[in-house]
């Protein structure tokens, strides 16, 4: 599998973290069935695993991966979770370590009208475009705030959401952790929709644009697979 090729060469430290796709998953999060995971155990020898997840986006995008670190916790792991500052409180009902590196309140990025028209209209460049202007005033101090925990923290292992992947590598190639990425924010594909709001619009008949998004969903992941191999 993919996700166990990515951890290759630290098998000592994490063949006890079996990780498993049940269906191809590609960067976008994809319209699949989401990436389920079963632990086995938590420590190598007397060594307690550390595990740092970095999310980033609205309530309903980090909640799959609170319920992760909650998993990860309950197993025996050492879990700390950084996410948006708005979040704090959500993950305090999960009692997880939480630190609030990204300090920009994600309801107010997501009900700004630049991301309202990009995502009514399905348009992925619009909203990207709309995301980096309100994060690029901040990210010289979130990306501090992220490196210095993180230096703290020490994690054996970086798992990192879409929104925040190349963060996460650059976190991981600074402080030489390896790192994972974990597809849980997840698109549903529409016959009436541009296929990740990227590609040409299609017409509706015969499913075409269903089909697009299936298509591209399988070529995507097998990429992904091919190079990890």
């Amino acid at each position: 599998m993919a996700a166990e090729t990515a951890l290759s060469g630290y098998e000592p430290y994490f063949k006890g973290m079996k990780l498993y796709q049940s269906y191809a998953l590609g960067y976008w999060g994809c319209p699949c069935r989401a990436t389920t995971f079963v632990v086995t155990f938590a420590t190598h020898g007397n060594v307690q695993i550390m595990v740092a997840i970095i999310m980033e986006g609205s309530r309903g995008d980090v909640q799959p991966y609170l319920v992760a670190a909650l998993a990860l916790k309950e197993a025996g792991y050492s879990v700390l979770v950084l996410g948006p500052t708005d979040c704090a409180p959500f993950a305090a009902q999960f009692g997880l370590d939480y630190f609030d590196h990204y300090t920009i309140n994600t309801k107010a990025v997501v009900t700004s009208p630049s991301f309202v028209e990009a995502y009514t209209t399905n348009n992925f460049f619009k909203l990207t475009k709309s995301m980096t202007e309100c994060k690029d005033k901040h990210r010289e101090d979130f990306v501090g705030r992220m490196i210095t925990v993180l230096k703290n923290f020490q994690p054996d292992l970086i798992i990192g959401c879409y929104l925040v992947i190349c963060d996460c590598l650059t976190m991981g190639l600074a402080l030489q952790k390896p790192v994972l990425f974990l597809g849980l924010q997840v698109m549903i594909a529409s016959n009436y929709l541009a296929p990740f709001g990227m590609f040409p619009k299609l017409p509706a008949f015969m499913n075409m644009n269903y089909r697009l998004w299936y298509w591209l969903c399988e070529h995507f992941a097998e990429e992904l697979n091919r190079c990890a191999l």
